[in-house]
């Protein structure tokens, strides 16, 4: 069967799965073959401030430049951990956190504009019922047309607004406090919603956590290893350290 042209290829259709040159892929394997040095040395502070650079934005050159450490370390750390899903991630859920955030923006923009107009009948109408009841002239020409100029651009924008306005499923929060770039803290009764960047560092950090104690424990049983090596004779017997 003949493939259709006008359908793309899976390989069109996959997605990227790093950000890393192969360049950078290079320097990675020749770190690894030179012992990772220098990767003890970076402490869990450290692991959580690389990743909030990298999800703000910044390069890998420019995380090695902030913190002062290899670039190699650095790239190393975020194919092992594998930064770019989690950048990804982070940015489809703050996509669909900015697309609810705009449609209560816009409801709020609606019901201010609902207020504005209340206003405006309430100013307005008095003077035109006056003028029904009386059908005095003098009442009639105290009606600013500027103000009904107000009034009907306000309706006209209101009218704009709900054209475009969504309904929401969900509950907006009671809170929301900004903390920063990508950190916000959202407050409902007793719930507390942090933001998918700090949740997603909290959950490399842990992986980060779990790394370094089998690195550690490598290490120990390594200079164990040694230390036997070192007490034993040339045929196999322990050295006895009373001789």
């Amino acid at each position: 069967m003949s493939k259709n042209p006008l359908l793309p290829s899976l390989e069109a259709q996959q997605a990227p799965t790093t950000d890393m040159t192969p360049v950078d892929l290079k320097r990675i394997e020749q770190f690894e073959a030179n012992g990772k040095m220098g990767l003890a040395t970076v402490t869990t502070v450290e692991m959580e401030r690389m990743m909030q650079l990298y999800l703000g934005g910044k390069t890998y050159t420019q995380i090695s430049q902030i913190m002062r450490c290899q670039k190699d370390t650095v790239l190393y750390l975020a194919k092992k951990f594998n930064w770019y899903a989690m950048r990804m991630e982070y940015l489809a859920d703050l996509e669909k956190n900015l697309s609810k955030r705009m449609i209560e923006a816009k409801l709020s923009s609606k019901n201010f504009l609902l207020e504005l107009i209340s206003v405006w009948e309430k100013k307005i109408g008095r003077k035109l019922e006056g003028y029904l009841r009386s059908d005095n002239e003098a009442i009639a020409s105290e009606i600013d047309l500027k103000e009904v100029d107000k009034y009907l651009k306000t309706v006209e924008m209101l009218h704009k607004i709900s054209g475009d306005v969504r309904t929401i499923q969900e509950k907006a929060p009671m809170i929301g406090l900004h903390l920063g770039e990508g950190v916000t803290v959202q407050r409902d009764g007793d719930k507390i919603d942090i933001s998918p960047k700090e949740s997603a560092i909290k959950s490399k950090l842990k992986e980060w956590a779990d790394f370094r104690r089998m690195e550690d424990e490598k290490t120990a049983k390594s200079k164990s290893d040694i230390e036997i090596n070192r007490n034993k004779k040339p045929d196999g017997d322990e050295v006895n350290e009373d001789e």
